[in-house]
Formats: structure tokens, C-alpha cells, sequence
């Protein structure tokens, strides 16, 4: 094996024993050696990087990390929906008796692993549009322990959704998870994730989904990144949208150290559509990063992004949003906004909407826009008898419910209410 850095020999300890072990469980072992053979050699990112520009991730990989294993699962309350099918991953681990697996004709609902084993999957799904040439990408290639399969048949409409549960027990862990979304013809289904940190700190979550919608599929994915105050997460997603076929990914971010989120689209069949909404709060030191690209590779596709963000105190937030529109992708119509509030002096937000046009027959637009509280809006709020903070967090409130109305299941709606409230104090009958 190749020679590596004194800083990647200090993240893992152990780590060639790590790959070594799988071998004989079959987990995809040639892909994984080639790609640590690449990560081995594949720079850091730094902030001389255009795409890290504002988010340094240099103190994180000098820490040392702890690969988790089935060991270390340990016994605690899972809050899982009712009203969903749940998988529950503790520290990367599958938790086959806290989920509902489903493996039926037509329908898959697991974990990864599973998949492998049972060679439901194809390589090309799992590799679908990840940047062999990434630093988390091949983190993740090479040391993922599970994650989310879920494929879904032609024309299966999946009333129930599944809701994947995160559930962090330890610190100082390297926690990376590999999730697999394969959506058939005319087939329907909504996701929802979230983590449950407990007294977790310093972990470092590098998480990556391949979504794959075929022609007509709609999938609906709704992320609540909080991870813990002290613990760490990067989250890629790449998506292939077919002819006809429609998806939205809601990302709301409320609580992290560092959170950075590459979400990757590529519209590859007319009339597909896709919708990204994203929700960040930021407080103390928190730094929250919203990187996205949409592809438009063929005409007559529709793309719409909608992100805010509210930060305090000396968080720090990014938005980089970037639409390619394809030489022969005409009749495009592509659309980003983001907007921000400041409520501190201190807290600072970088905002780059980015349109790359190579059509002429398209409608496309950006904007962005940052500002404090409206004077004229507290004043009128103040003046019908609510008090200077009550109004302040009314307002508040109400800047982070047009992203909150993209979300289709009430009950997370209600969670993320429920934090909101928490966090600005704001009362539900006000």
C-alpha cells in the first residue's frame, strides 16, 4: 500500500486493519481498496480551495478518530415514528431490532450491508455521480460501516414514510454511513432523517446518499440536522432525476459544531423536476455550509431553490448555489433565492447564487439577500401590546416558515416547531 501523510496516519488509527478485515465479508472490498489507495493520496481540503472557500475542515482531520463497530452499540430510548417505517442506525451500526425491515417483491427497505450481501444492488448505483477525486467521497467509499437501502418498485406508492433514525452513543468517533435510494417508474415514496446525539461529542459524521429516480418517480427527502452542539457532520447527496420524474430535498440545520452539506442533481430526462429547500440556524460558534449543484442536461426541466438562513451571536453561515444549464438544454427554467438574518453584530453569512448558461432559450434568476429585523414591523407588532422580545422572535418565526411549509409530513413540521419555539421562545398560542 501506498505511503500517506502523518495526518491521515493520525485520523484512523488502525485503519489498514480496518480494510483488511473486510475481505472476507465480501463488502465490496476491491472498490474499497482502490478507493483508500486514492484517498491515501487525495489532498485535504483547504480554504485555498474554491470549493471550501469559507469553511475550514483542517482542525477536524487532525484530531484522531475511533472507527465504531457492532461493539460499541449501546442500549438507550429511540425515538421512532409511529406513523413510519424506521430504520435505526446506532453509531453507523445497523439496529436490525429497532427497525422495520421490509423485503418484499417489488419493495426493499434495510440497511446497505444487507443489500450487499443478498446482491440486491448494482455497483453502478452505488457509485452514481460521487466525485472519485473528493476527499469525503473516498473517506466514505473506503470506511463506511452501513447505512439506508431502500429501492422501490415500478409504479409502488409507499403510503407510509420511512423515517431513518441516527442515534450517537459515543465521542470521537469517525462515523461515516453510505445510504442507496433507487425509486422506480411511476413509483412514489417520502424519506425523513434524523439524529439523536444524547451527551455524544467530537465526532466527525461524513455521510453520502445516491438517489436514483427513474422515469415518473417522485421522492420527497427531509433532513433535521441536529447532530449535538460538539459533534461534526458532512452530508453529500447525488441524485439522477429522469424524464417525468420529480425531487425535493428539505435540509434543516439547528444544531452542529460544523455542518456542511453538498447536495449534487442532475436533471437527465425532460420534464424532470427538482426542489431544493434548505433551513439554517445558527448560534455561538456554529458554522453551517449549503453547497449545491443542478445540472440541467436535456430541455424542458424545472429546478427551484429556496434557502434561509438565521444566524446569532458569531455563528457563521454559507450558501453556494450553482444551476449548469447544458449546451442543449434549452426551454430550462431555473430559479435560486437565498435569504438571511442577521440577529447579532457578529454573525456573518457568505452568499453566492451562481447560474452557468450555455442555452439561449431559458428563464433563469438568483438572488440573495441579507438584512436584521424590520424596525417598522417590530414597531407595529410592539404597538399592538406584544413586548420588544416576543415581537423580535415572532418575526423570527415567521421568516422560517416559508421554507418549513415545503415539508409534507405534519408530525416533523410539529418537530421542527417544537424547536423553533424552543429556540426563540416563542409561545404556540401567541
Amino acid at each position: 500500500m501506498s505511503e500517506m501523510s502523518d495526518e491521515k496516519e493520525s485520523l484512523i488509527p488502525a485503519q489498514d486493519q480496518f480494510i483488511s478485515s473486510l475481505k472476507d465479508e465480501n463488502l465490496m472490498f476491491q472498490d474499497r481498496l482502490n478507493s483508500y489507495e486514492a484517498w491515501k493520496s487525495c489532498p485535504a481540503p483547504t480554504r485555498k480551495d474554491e470549493f471550501w472557500k469559507y469553511t475550514q475542515v483542517g482542525p477536524l482531520l487532525k484530531k484522531t478518530y475511533r472507527i465504531a463497530n457492532a461493539t460499541s452499540i449501546a442500549a438507550r430510548p429511540i425515538e421512532k415514528s409511529q406513523k413510519a417505517i424506521n430504520l435505526v442506525f446506532v453509531n453507523g451500526i445497523f439496529s436490525a431490532s429497532d427497525s422495520d425491515s421490509i423485503d418484499r417483491y417489488g419493495l426493499a427497505v434495510s440497511d446497505l450491508r444487507s443489500a450487499i450481501a443478498l446482491e440486491k444492488l448494482e455497483l453502478a448505483h452505488l457509485q452514481m455521480l460521487e466525485d472519485k477525486s473528493d476527499y469525503f467521497s473516498l473517506l466514505n467509499r473506503s470506511f463506511y460501516q452501513n447505512g439506508p437501502f431502500i429501492s422501490i418498485g415500478k409504479n409502488c406508492t409507499l403510503e407510509k414514510p420511512i423515517h431513518i433514525v441516527h442515534v450517537l452513543t459515543e465521542s470521537d468517533r469517525l462515523i461515516n454511513i453510505k445510504g442507496l435510494v433507487v425509486v422506480g417508474e411511476g413509483a412514489s415514496v417520502r424519506i425523513s432523517e434524523t439524529w439523536e446525539s444524547g451527551d455524544s461529542r467530537d465526532n466527525l459524521l461524513n455521510t453520502t446518499t445516491a438517489l436514483s429516480l427513474k422515469a415518473n418517480a417522485s421522492v420527497e427527502l427531509i433532513k433535521i440536522q441536529s447532530i449535538g452542539e460538539n459533534n461534526n457532520l458532512v452530508s453529500q447527496e447525488f441524485a439522477t432525476v429522469q424524464k417525468d420524474a420529480k425531487l425535493s430535498i428539505n435540509t434543516i440545520s439547528t444544531e452542529g459544531n460544523l455542518i456542511r452539506n453538498n447536495i449534487h442533481v442532475s436533471l437527465m430526462g425532460e420534464g424532470g423536476e427538482c426542489y431544493l429547500n434548505g433551513l439554517f440556524l445558527g448560534a455561538g460558534n456554529q458554522h453551517i455550509d449549503n453547497h449545491t449543484i443542478v445540472n440541467h442536461d436535456v430541455p424542458n426541466c424545472y429546478s427551484n431553490e429556496l434557502y434561509k438562513g438565521i444566524l446569532s451571536e458569531k455563528a457563521k453561515g454559507v450558501f453556494n448555489g450553482k444551476v449548469i444549464v447544458k449546451k442543449d438544454a434549452q426551454k430550462t427554467n431555473a430559479f435560486q433565492y437565498n435569504g438571511n438574518l442577521l440577529l447579532g453584530d457578529e454573525a456573518q453569512i457568505y452568499s453566492k447564487p451562481e447560474l452557468e448558461i450555455y442555452a439561449d432559450d431559458v428563464k433563469c434568476s438568483h438572488g440573495s439577500t441579507t438584512g436584521q429585523l424590520n424596525k417598522e414591523a417590530l414597531f407595529y407588532l410592539e404597538s399592538r401590546g406584544i413586548s420588544k422580545e416576543g415581537a423580535k422572535h415572532l418575526l423570527v418565526y415567521a421568516f422560517a416558515q416559508e421554507v418549513l411549509e415545503k415539508i409534507s409530513l405534519p408530525e416533523l413540521r410539529d418537530k421542527i416547531d417544537a424547536h423553533l419555539a424552543k429556540r426563540f421562545q416563542v409561545l404556540q398560542d401567541a
